[in-house]
């Protein structure tokens, strides 16, 4: 996966490739599923990408990858609150942003990419952008499970990193990092630390939803 994506960067962009397509590699490669953690329905690695490449080719939208996926795997991603482990407020608004513009069609993401006045989509982006996607109500997702899901993205790549870089510290242990440990000492996954809008189980695939790890 990674010798693909790689070459898919420099078929595109040649040496000159931003700095920061390489830089969130890793990130992008859990966000998009991995065997460690949720995965996303109805978005391939391929396209997952395709977006990543498209949106790096615009200034605006190059920051959003820098100040969402970029930051993600840092050691400043997260902060505790009330006891609570969160993704910090300014690296989730990006992760939003990103998240919608996989969803846009083909020609609302160049649309966006060309004028610096499109407004930046969000999880709430309209209907009309995404009607292969979206429900009446919006996503079937709501920005906390978007949340949990970025937690456990941020917990794996640590980890990852931690396993070939020995300044880097890994996370100690899953809990807190989108998952929970239950009753009778089992590791959960946290979907949502509120009203949880994404159905799980017999989701259709074409919807856009995080699902649990392939392999468990």
């Amino acid at each position: 996966h990674v010798t693909a994506i790689v070459d898919h960067v420099r078929a595109t962009f040649g040496e000159a490739h931003p700095d920061v397509l390489l830089d969130i590699l890793h990130v992008a490669h859990v966000m998009s599923g991995c065997d460690y953690t949720s995965f996303l329905a109805g978005i391939k690695k391929k396209s997952f990408w395709k977006t990543i490449v498209a949106m790096a080719a615009s200034d605006r939208l190059q920051v959003v990858l820098e100040e969402g996926l970029g930051r993600l795997s840092s050691a400043d991603a997260t902060c505790i609150i009330g006891n609570v482990r969160q993704i910090k407020e300014d690296i989730l608004t990006n992760i939003e942003v990103f998240w919608a513009c996989l969803h846009l069609t083909t020609a609302a993401l160049g649309k966006l990419r060309k004028s610096p006045t499109t407004p930046l989509p969000t999880l709430r982006v309209t209907r009309t952008l995404c009607p292969n996607v979206m429900e009446a109500d919006g996503f079937p997702i709501s920005r906390n499970e978007l949340a949990q899901h970025a937690l456990r993205v941020a917990f794996v790549t640590r980890q990852f990193e931690a396993g070939t870089n020995p300044t880097v510290d890994g996370a100690p242990e899953p809990a807190g990092w989108g998952w929970y440990i239950d009753e009778e000492g089992t590791l959960q996954i946290r979907w949502s630390t509120g009203p949880t809008m994404a159905v799980h189980v017999g989701v259709d695939k074409a919807k856009s939803c995080i699902l649990a790890p392939k392999l468990l």
